[in-house]
């Protein structure tokens, strides 16, 4: 059991989440929610899209599925 368990997982998650926070208390999302609603493209390129940039931004892939649920 305690070789299962790693710092590095838990310090990822409390980054994960702190990093979500950033961009709610900025208001990132709500800019971000109105950009992606007026682009010209179909829902499922905007669902493929999203974590693909999140995924650049936090260099993450576990990080960039967690914050795309949010």
């Amino acid at each position: 059991m305690r070789r299962s368990l790693s710092f590095n997982l838990a310090f990822a998650i409390i980054g994960i989440m702190v990093f979500r926070q950033m961009i709610e208390v900025s208001g990132t999302n709500k800019i971000i929610a109105d950009m992606i609603g007026t682009l010209p493209f179909p829902a499922i390129f905007i669902v493929i899209l999203v974590p693909l940039i999140m995924g650049l931004i936090t260099g993450y892939n576990f990080g960039a599925i967690a914050l795309s649920y949010f």
